[in-house]
Parts: structure tokens; C-alpha cells; sequence
């Protein structure tokens, strides 16, 4: 019993120094993120000014990538929500007890059936001259000299089979069973539509990508001219505007993603491919452009505002000369690398999720033929 507490002591320190790394480690990292981001907004707004497209799009590549290795490292350990200073009703009656919340928490970090505690474990155990892979080790040399009780578990395992499918039958047909076989096909299909959703999501916002690449294009080749000649000549600048106006398109497209967006919202899970592994900021970064928090920040405006659209374009020029005369060239070159980076965004959004609609998995196609169920 004794040994049995110590373990436990052992166990809860090493726990307790983990758990501070890991707090450690998502503080360094935030720190050197800050550093990374401050570096690729000087070097972007260097790249713009020399008018370098292919490095300055290959920089906004590199700073999504080291983003994304990023969110993929920091560990983004639990931590108490402070509601109290906030009195949206809301928020208070949706507050959680944060005491039962951590204990949730880190009662699963705590579990010894994790596979990183399990290790924790039997490093203890070997400290304290308590070997597992010894007693394993017996096990398996008594197994080999005792070949008779060996046989006679395996005779035992079609009748233990036997009782759990006798067990898996009778709660098949009781309400809890046919309660789960309900959800299951109720979630199966929810994601069968959120599937949907992102092949109509992915065609329309590649065609939209299209039209809108080349406004971004034309606005590139007209920067500079709109630089020079802003503040110099108000009619030589006003007729620069319109000539890039000329080029500019609005994008109808652009409407109807919206409102299909808008009519299948609820099947708007910008994360339908995260349990294959195809786990990316990129869907996380895609969430933030589809959702609509205020009348002057919704989806429609800030996809016209991301592709140029002729309209959308006019009233950013407008805004700038009313209340950024003063640094005009700056807020300019901000709006541009800003557009960039959110359609490098874009693509990246299409790259991930184009593959997952022709992506065949062996394993199922095998098992669909030999159980005789649709693929």
C-alpha cells in the first residue's frame, strides 16, 4: 500500500512538471509567432513597394504554412473562461462552472489510459524495481509451456462471442438501442450534406476565384499609378480610378454563394475532413470569412471585398481619399497584401478540399464489396 502511494505521489509531480513544459512551451511559441508575424508584415509591405508579385505571393504561402506549423505545435493547454466582467445575459446563462470544467479537463489529461501516461507508468514502475515487461515476458513463457490451458481459452472464445452477440442483440431492440441506431442515421445524414454542401461551396467559389483573380490583377498593375498620381491631380487621378474601374468586374456569382450559404448554413462545417487527418488552419481561417457578426462585417461583403469587385472597389478608394489622405500609399498597400493573403487563403481552401471528392480509400471499397453496401 505504500509503494501504491508513493506511485501515485511520483505520478501527480511528473503530471504537474508536464503540465508546466506544455504552459511553457504555449507561451514561447505564441512569443516567437508574434516575432514571425511582425517579420512577414515588414517583408510584405517591402515586397509590394518593388511590385515583386511571385515573391511577395510566395511569402504569403510561407506565412500561412508557418501559421498553420504553428497551431499545429502549441499545445492550447485549458484554461478558465472569465465571463464575470461580461453581463450579456447570454453569456450567463450559458456560463459553466469552471471548477467542474478543469476537473474535466485534466482529469482526462490525468487518465491512465492514455498512451503517453501509460508510458509515464511504467517508467515509475521500472524506477521503483517493478517491471512490466518482466512479468510479460513470464506470461508469455508460461503460456508456451502450458499449451493445454492455452487451447482450452481459445475453446472458450466462440461461446464468448456467442454471449456478446446474444448481449449486442437484445440492446439492438431495446428503446436505448433503437435510440442509437436512430442518431446514427440522422448523423450520417447530416454529413452526407455537409459533404454536399462543400462540393456546390468548392465549385462556386472557384469559379468565383477565377473572375476574381484577375481584378486582383488589374489592381496590382494600377497601384502604382493610383499612387502617383493621388494628391498631384485630382482629375488625373479620378481618371486613373476610372480606367481600373473599366477592367474591374463585379462578380454575381459572388450573390449566389451567399445565399446558398445562407439557405444551407446549418450544414456549414468548415472542418468535415479533420478526422482523416486533413487538419489545417486554413478551415479554421475559412470560418472566420463565412461568418457574419455585424450589419458592416458580412459574408457578402467581404468575399466582394476580398475579389475586387468593381462596386466594392470604388467605395475602398472612396473611403481612402475621405479619411486616409494623410498616408494614402500605406492603407493602399495594406488593403492589397490583406486581399492577397485571404485569396492565397482561398486557394489553399480549394487545394485541401478538391482532392477529398476523388480521393478513393482501398480499405472501404474492399469492405463495401465484400459486405455488399453502397460505396
Amino acid at each position: 500500500m505504500t509503494l501504491f502511494w508513493s506511485l501515485v505521489k511520483i505520478y501527480f509531480l511528473i503530471f504537474i512538471l508536464r503540465l508546466g513544459l506544455l504552459y511553457l512551451i504555449e507561451y514561447l511559441m505564441n512569443k516567437f509567432k508574434l516575432v514571425l508575424i511582425k517579420y512577414f508584415k515588414k517583408r510584405n509591405k517591402q515586397l509590394i513597394k518593388t511590385d515583386n508579385r511571385i515573391k511577395l505571393i510566395r511569402n504569403l504561402r510561407l506565412e500561412l504554412q508557418v501559421e498553420n506549423l504553428s497551431f499545429r505545435l502549441t499545445p492550447y493547454l485549458p484554461y478558465l473562461s472569465r465571463y464575470r466582467e461580461k453581463q450579456e445575459i447570454g453569456l450567463i446563462i450559458n456560463q459553466k462552472n469552471s471548477f467542474i470544467e478543469m476537473i474535466k479537463d485534466y482529469g482526462y489529461m490525468l487518465s491512465p489510459l492514455r498512451l503517453i501516461n501509460i508510458v509515464i507508468i511504467i517508467v515509475i514502475l521500472e524506477f521503483n524495481g517493478v517491471s512490466l515487461l518482466m512479468y510479460l515476458q513470464q506470461l508469455f513463457s508460461w503460456l508456451i509451456t502450458h499449451p493445454g490451458d492455452l487451447r482450452n481459452a481459445l475453446l472458450a472464445i466462440p461461446s464468448t462471442v456467442a454471449l456478446l452477440l446474444i448481449l449486442s442483440s437484445w440492446f439492438s431492440i431495446s428503446r436505448k438501442g433503437m435510440l442509437a441506431r436512430a442518431k446514427g442515421k440522422v448523423n450520417l445524414e447530416d454529413f452526407e450534406n455537409i459533404v454536399k454542401f462543400h462540393k456546390k461551396n468548392r465549385m462556386l467559389l472557384s469559379d468565383i476565384s477565377t473572375e476574381g483573380f484577375n481584378n486582383i490583377t488589374k489592381v496590382l498593375g494600377y497601384r502604382k499609378r493610383l499612387i502617383t498620381t493621388f494628391g498631384k491631380d485630382s482629375k488625373e487621378f479620378d481618371d486613373t480610378c476610372n480606367q481600373l474601374y473599366d477592367f474591374l468586374k463585379n462578380i454575381p456569382k459572388i450573390k449566389e454563394l451567399d445565399t446558398f450559404v445562407q439557405e444551407h448554413d446549418q450544414y456549414k462545417d468548415l472542418y468535415p475532413f479533420i478526422f482523416i487527418g486533413n487538419r489545417h488552419l486554413v478551415f479554421q481561417k475559412m470560418q472566420s470569412i463565412y461568418m457574419e457578426r455585424d450589419s458592416h462585417s458580412t459574408r457578402l461583403n467581404k468575399l466582394e471585398k476580398i475579389f475586387c469587385t468593381k462596386e466594392k472597389f470604388k467605395n475602398i478608394i472612396k473611403n481612402l481619399k475621405k479619411y486616409y489622405s494623410k498616408n494614402f500609399e500605406d492603407h493602399l498597400d495594406n488593403h492589397i497584401i490583406g486581399v492577397l493573403k485571404e485569396a492565397v487563403l482561398i486557394q489553399e481552401y480549394l487545394n485541401r478540399i478538391h482532392p477529398q471528392f476523388y480521393k478513393r480509400y482501398s480499405l472501404f471499397s474492399v469492405l463495401s464489396f465484400i459486405t455488399n453496401k453502397d460505396k
